[in-house]
């Protein structure tokens, strides 16, 4: 076996020597195939992700929420209503007629006022451009565009359908149990430049002094309507742990915008909750401000969550930030800027003319743009702490217009409401931070080049989808100036 040695040694030479190369080749051929593959992401799978993103938000921009971008809130008034004094005790035993037979016995009324198409729009209403009807309206088609008025005679004439309606989309818990006795006692249908005051109970309580049935509407259109109810529960009393639900719109995207306001009346008195979207407000005796001011921060935090427009931008704000510490101090501007505004909008330092929320939202969307520029273009620094508090300016306003909304109709200024509204606002905030660290980490780590690949796939997304808002709320801007 000696012999074979020097061969040995020859081929273990040569293999040495060729090493090299085969390393260098598997590192080309590696590299070769990490270049493929990330221009397969950028020419096939970015633009399909960029045209999912615009096609699911333009599903989602359904026609309702034209109608409903500003939808008026929903406000409630609970209070006690005593027995007559001079009541005789034996008209309970005579009269059989609903709504005297409790005659002798407290009630509780509520005075409720809502957007009309909340009551009206059924659940598998397929918006404007379907043409498909809605109860009590008359339907006329203008060129491609179907319009919808209220019928009156329908109304008057089927007045109990339209009673029924009410009493099913509307739950009353009284004490753990379900009180199915509703009557419904006045409604007044209008236009909202007729409507009268209804932030306090006296306000709603003459509102609804007029016959049991009053429209007062000028065009008519069911889109630019309101109605004030009076509901009147027999038997009960304020006292009793009351719990009001309604499932009115729960189907409408639009739904998670709509502000309630519901005050409970008991004797001087008034405790007052505000929610945003789906009615469901509990009272009882021991209800506390610690309980109200849970609600309003938990609108805050719904209100941050359910914008599109104000995620993507805190989105931007991290991904365009080079580190952590970075994110925290861009943060903190955006904070700060938006706290200023927000609490300016609602002291009603803001000018009153239609052109200027469609005009905030617009320029909402252009911020948008301009971070997601900056992200393709890697210039963190005009994106810094300056430059987002400017921006958290405009988006302060936005954040205000609801709330704003709210205080108007619900009875004037509450600096709590706007402190833990700000507050829910933030933690909605440090949720989509907390959410979208592991995201980012794990981006980086396996994305298919390097970190900055992603980044401008994201980048592209929320050019693609800003746009989309740039062109929908300038047409909205130029229609109103």
């Amino acid at each position: 076996m000696k012999h074979r040695a020097p061969e040995q040694k020859y081929y273990q030479q040569a293999q040495q020597k060729s090493a090299p190369h085969k390393v260098a080749r598997d590192k080309s051929t590696k590299v070769s195939a990490t270049h493929l593959k990330a221009q397969l992401f950028y020419k096939c799978v970015l633009p399909v992700l960029t045209l999912l993103a615009v096609s699911l938000y333009s599903a989602a921009h359904s026609p309702l929420a034209a109608h409903f971008s500003h939808f008026e809130p929903r406000i409630i008034h609970i209070t006690e209503i005593p027995a007559p004094a001079t009541a005789d005790p034996a008209a309970k035993n005579t009269n059989t007629d609903q709504n005297t037979a409790q005659q002798n016995k407290n009630s509780v009324a509520i005075y409720l006022r809502m957007p009309l198409p909340l009551l009206l729009l059924p659940e598998n209403w397929g918006g404007v451009d379907s043409g498909d009807g809605i109860p009590f309206t008359k339907r006329i088609k203008e060129g491609k565009d179907w319009r919808y008025f209220i019928d009156k005679a329908a109304i008057h004439q089927n007045s109990a359908l339209l009673e029924k309606m009410i009493q099913d989309t509307h739950q009353i818990t009284l004490n753990g149990k379900d009180d199915k006795n509703l009557i419904v006692e006045k409604l007044h249908i209008f236009s909202p430049h007729k409507r009268k005051p209804f932030s306090s109970l006296a306000y709603a309580e003459k509102a609804l002094s007029g016959p049991a049935i009053e429209i007062d509407t000028t065009k008519g259109e069911v889109f630019d309507t309101l109605i004030d109810l009076k509901i009147i529960l027999p038997d009960a009393h304020i006292n009793d742990a009351i719990t009001l639900r309604s499932g009115l719109g729960e189907k409408l995207k639009v739904i998670n915008r709509l502000a309630n306001i519901v005050h409970i009346h008991r004797g001087d008195k008034t405790t007052k909750q505000v929610t945003i979207g789906v009615l469901d407000s509990s009272f009882d005796e021991g209800t506390s401000n610690i309980m109200m001011a849970l609600n309003q921060l938990k609108s805050g935090i719904w209100h941050i969550l359910i914008g599109l427009d104000h995620v993507l931008f805190v989105l931007l704000i991290i991904l365009a930030a080079k580190t952590w510490q970075a994110v925290l101090r861009n943060a903190t501007g955006f904070t700060i800027g938006h706290s200023i505004t927000l609490t300016l909008g609602v002291l009603g330092h803001i000018p009153q003319g239609p052109w200027f929320i469609p005009s905030v939202e617009l320029i909402i969307a252009v911020t948008i743009f301009y971070g997601a520029i900056v992200l393709i273009l890697k210039k963190p620094e005009l994106f810094g702490f300056s430059n987002v508090m400017m921006i958290g300016l405009i988006h302060g306003y936005g954040f205000s217009f609801v709330l704003s909304d709210v205080l108007k109709e619900g009875g004037g200024l509450d600096f709590k409401s706007i402190l833990f509204f700000n507050l829910g606002i933030e933690l909605g905030q440090i949720i989509i931070y907390l959410a979208a660290a592991p995201l980012i980490y794990m981006a980086g780590k396996y994305s298919l080049e390097n970190r900055l690949d992603w980044r401008r796939a994201v980048a592209l997304i929320a050019i693609a989808i800003s746009l989309f808002w740039i062109i929908d709320r300038g047409t909205t801007v130029l229609a109103v100036i």
